[in-house]
């Protein structure tokens, strides 16, 4: 039988769109070996519109570093809208000419976009092109969706909660448009792993101090790197797994100052890692931005969230979600900030919180959205997990 072709799409700008994609996709040949051919793209970049894949990828940084700029923009598209809702047009016309052209190339019995833009011009360049295969989206932001993840052409724009769902319909998606599926994270996110005590020791930690692990997201922008220069400044007692992401100044700098500083911190300044799963196992808490793959990996590894920032507001409703639930905190200034690392030293606030997740029914996993897509190609489940 020959494999249905999936085509998925998504911008890697940090990782927040991509490994949903590689998490369905994962999912997929699991539960169904041998049945589908995918392919996860990186789809401005894949289909040669360069100058968009830049200007997309720029944009993003650009605001990661100045977060009231994406506040702003957030903002300004529900303000300017129905204009709005051309953008893509408007800025993006040659990726729209030739992801028209790839698809053509690449004859999918199906595309999955992760990313709204991708979403978006999918829908077009099957309008274009006259086919009648299903074009399906997932909203990456599990509490709340922006208005561009908004796409009636497409069959459905899949989202994680009924919060997210209810902001979809008020944007113009039809109630059969948006189901309500698990947000897809890794499959090594919530399977037993190695002992946290092995991971530790690999590192050269310290066995009779806290661990954070302390993340920048993909891009390795954001404010985090000046807390741990800080902690490590003032030696506290914590080890720090600080992982740098692709901000190989930030790593290097941690690491000229473990060089030139004796502390009491044990401080392990990491790249762009592989083994997140791992490093959130040996972690006792989590500092960092409060993307989507972020909270939920580390809310699925056990580690409660210490939140310093958000890029931008669809972040936010993640910071108000674990709030509620007592899994996680939010610091937007210093005062904030070592008010919570006194309470995690002096207290046993972390043990509640840890405790607090155990308790969680997390909207995370992979297969729901696998069978869902499956079931649009008309492929039955075999009789495997």
């Amino acid at each position: 039988m020959t494999p249905k072709r999936v085509l998925m799409t998504m911008v890697e700008a940090g990782s927040g769109h991509k490994v949903p994609a590689l998490a369905v996709k994962e999912a997929m040949e699991r539960l169904y070996p041998g049945r589908f051919q995918i392919d996860v793209v990186d789809w401005a970049r894949a289909s040669g519109a360069h100058w968009d894949d830049w200007f997309m990828k720029f944009a993003w940084d650009f605001a990661l570093a100045r977060p009231w700029m994406g506040k702003t923009v957030y903002f300004l598209v529900d303000l300017l809208r129905p204009l709005s809702r051309r953008w893509v047009e408007i800025n993006f016309p040659r990726f729209l000419r030739k992801a028209a052209l790839f698809v053509a190339d690449y004859k999918p019995d199906l595309i999955f976009s992760t990313q709204f833009y991708c979403t978006h011009v999918a829908a077009v360049a099957r309008r274009r092109l006259g086919l009648t295969i299903p074009v399906i989206g997932f909203d990456t932001d599990p509490f709340d969706s922006f208005l561009w993840w908004s796409e009636p052409q497409a069959d459905f724009v899949c989202v994680a909660s009924e919060r997210a769902r209810d902001r979809l319909l008020t944007r113009g998606m039809r109630d059969d448009q948006v189901p309500i599926l698990r947000y897809p994270i890794l499959r090594k996110f919530m399977l037993p792993g190695k002992e946290p005590s092995e991971i530790r020791t690999r590192y050269g930690l310290n066995p009779s101090m806290k661990t954070m692990l302390t993340t920048l997201g993909g891009q390795g922008i954001g404010d985090v790197t000046a807390y741990v220069e800080d902690i490590y400044r003032k030696g506290l007692p914590f080890n720090i797994l600080a992982v740098c992401g692709k901000n190989q100044a930030a790593k290097e700098r941690l690491e000229k100052l473990v060089g030139n500083h004796p502390s009491r911190t044990r401080l392990v300044p990491l790249g762009y890692v592989g083994n997140v799963e791992e490093l959130l196992a040996a972690a006792d808490f989590c500092v960092a931005k409060a993307g989507a793959s972020t909270t939920l990996e580390a809310l699925a590894r056990g580690a409660p969230i210490l939140f310093t920032s958000f890029a931008c507001y669809n972040e936010k409703p993640n910071i108000d979600w674990c709030l509620e639930r007592e899994v996680g905190w939010y610091t937007p200034d210093r005062a904030a900030f070592y008010d919570v690392i006194r309470q995690i030293l002096e207290t046993d606030v972390l043990q509640r919180y840890r405790a607090n997740i155990q308790g969680l029914d997390l909207p995370v996993g992979a297969d729901d959205l696998a069978h869902f897509l499956a079931r649009r190609l008309g492929v039955q489940a075999p009789n495997a997990s």
